[in-house]
């Protein structure tokens, strides 16, 4: 019987170099590098190369940049620790160690994306553990055998640093002896990004209360409540956030998170027949997230439900009545009218009418026309928000419309929409495969989202689930029959974590497409309409349709190319 050769060769191959690499191993306590920001890891992934050592990146004033290093040790090594100095630059130009914050990534469970929106049970499909979690280093920490460790970088340039370069070094440290000593350089350059309560990126992250209380095991609407939430909220802020998400009625979802969203608003049919409406609760909330720093939309879901029910308390009865009633509808019209009254002159008398909308969520056109003109009716003035879509009969109704991302909303209607000083945004979920923001997701795709929006001209995007946590969201990210990671993006604690930071990446490149394309208008001339044009021939890359064949990685590298180019 003849052997074939070559599967021998290749067996030697692998034997032979594991085999040097073992020895290599035992010879260095702990490898490390810098690794691609457009690249996670699973456990299963030891990394069995040498990387970069050093690291270089580019940076406006004002922005937020970030790298990422990968560590791991053949044996189990305590007490590790990462120390960062201040970067030096010229004329002893500094960027103080307090703008640079490192992470440990940690591994949570992922899945795939199989059946998309309808996964039949999650233990159906192939799971790992994924590098997701941003934990903040503020102790020494163990590097386990052979698990690769992910440290992110996080480095916020200050608007008045001087342009320039600045070095520094990161170190990793092991019971006060250096282990791995790795080089740092970042180009300041010249331009400024505006503070993120400026940026005009219209971002509209749905926010859920509702899981805070539960995951950290508090009443709620407590102090201890508004407590637990002020770090998840103020890191939604800094990313630009601009709307509120309230609800006026329970469940608007019907229940499809793992923490129903419940009415802010109480409201009770008393022993007359009359009504009174609660808003202590909605007040509350409101101006907690007004006071994290989000201020420029109140949106309330909805009045239209999916499971289209209305729950009020009957004061006769002594219980929670649930209504079934469609727009249109006699029952639906009584049911609403006074509320919309007296909601009205509640948001009158405290100053927030101007910033409030009626909200609704993938509704049919008859709907939303009936909820449109009994708002008119009733409470004049009120806007109104849709995400679902597009229907340009309505483009003079829909104050705030964002549109499913696979909707091609016509140049000319987002101009007049702009010129009438309303939103336009599209919104990504589990319908969509890529560019999405999954814990399995590549990392680029956060950041392709915002630069989509610059090429289809939206002002912005929106995804319905920041935190809406499933049971134990720091270790498994499966919920359900959504992909994983579709239902948040962020971890309890005030923890963000790689997608999160990527997506914020993104709405800073949005805003500097945004700065550099007016400056080019503005300038008008050769060289200034030729960078324009080849800035926007890039922008048309991204149309969704080119990620079949190539990554969103490459795209954005591309992008943030120029834009760095064009800054020089």
């Amino acid at each position: 019987m003849r052997i074939p050769i070559f599967p021998l060769v290749i067996i030697f191959v692998v034997f032979f170099t594991q085999g040097c690499i073992n020895k290599a191993t035992r010879k260095k306590p702990v490898h490390g590098s810098f690794f691609n920001i457009d690249t996670t890891i699973r456990t299963l992934d030891i990394p069995l190369y040498t990387g970069a050592h050093q690291w270089k990146g580019s940076a406006w004033r004002g922005e937020r940049i970030s790298c990422q290093l990968i560590v791991w040790a053949p044996e189990r090594i305590e007490n590790v620790d990462i120390s960062i100095p201040d970067l030096s630059g010229q004329d002893n130009a500094i960027i103080s160690s307090e703008h640079i914050k490192p992470f440990k990534i940690e591994y949570v469970m992922t899945d795939e994306y199989g059946d998309g929106c309808s996964k039949k049970g999650i233990l159906n499909y192939d799971s790992s553990l994924v590098a997701d979690v941003l934990d903040p280093i503020q102790a020494p920490f163990n590097l386990e055998t052979r698990i690769p460790q992910l440290v992110w970088i996080s480095v916020d340039i200050p608007q008045t640093a001087e342009p320039g370069t600045y070095k520094g070094s990161i170190e990793l440290l092991g019971n006060q002896k250096r282990l791995l000593d790795l080089k740092m350089e970042i180009e300041v350059l010249s331009p400024e990004l505006p503070v993120p309560s400026q940026w005009m990126f219209h971002l509209d992250l749905w926010q859920n209360p509702f899981a805070v209380a539960r995951y950290f095991k508090v009443d709620l609407w407590s102090d201890k409540h508004f407590e637990l939430m002020k770090p998840t909220f103020e890191m939604l802020a800094n990313a630009g956030q601009k709307c509120i998400t309230t609800t006026i009625t329970d469940k608007p979802w019907a229940g499809q998170t793992f923490d129903p969203f419940e009415s802010m608003v109480k409201k009770t049919r008393k022993l007359d027949g009359s009504w009174m409406y609660d808003y202590s609760v909605f007040d509350s909330w409101v101006e907690f997230v007004i006071e994290c720093g989000i201020d420029d939309q109140i949106n309330c879901y909805s009045m239209v439900s999916w499971s289209n029910t209305y729950t009020y308390f009957d004061a006769a009865l002594k219980k929670d009545i649930s209504v079934l009633c469609n727009p249109g509808t006699i029952a639906y019209n009584q049911l609403w009218s006074p509320f919309l009254n007296d909601f009205n002159k509640h948001l009158i008398v405290k100053g927030w009418k101007d910033i409030t909308a009626i909200s609704m969520d993938e509704r049919s056109f008859e709907e939303l026309t009936e909820v449109i003109k009994l708002v008119d009716k009733e409470a004049p003035g009120l806007k109104i928000a849709l995400a679902g879509g597009y229907h340009p009969e309505l483009n003079e109704e829909l104050y705030d419309l964002s549109v499913a991302s696979r909707y091609i909303v016509p140049v000319e209607n987002l101009s007049q929409r702009r010129n009438a000083g309303f939103k336009t945004t599209f919104y990504v979920c589990c319908v969509e495969e890529q560019p999405n923001t999954y814990t399995f997701s590549n990392p680029a795709d956060a950041t392709y989202l915002a630069w989509y929006a610059a090429n289809r001209q939206f002002d912005g995007m929106l995804r319905w689930s920041y935190n809406s946590w499933p049971l134990d969201p720091l270790k498994d990210s499966r919920f359900r029959s959504f992909p994983a990671g579709d239902v948040f993006i962020v971890y309890p604690g005030g923890k963000s974590s790689v997608r999160f930071e990527r997506l914020r990446e993104g709405i800073q490149d949005y805003e500097k497409i945004r700065i550099l394309q007016s400056g080019f208008e503005q300038e008008q001339t050769e060289e200034a309409k030729a960078k324009l044009k080849v800035l926007i021939d890039h922008l048309k890359k991204f149309d969704v349709v080119s990620l079949d064949t190539i990554p969103s990685s490459t795209i954005v590298a591309r992008g943030k190319e120029l834009l760095y180019q064009y800054s020089r």
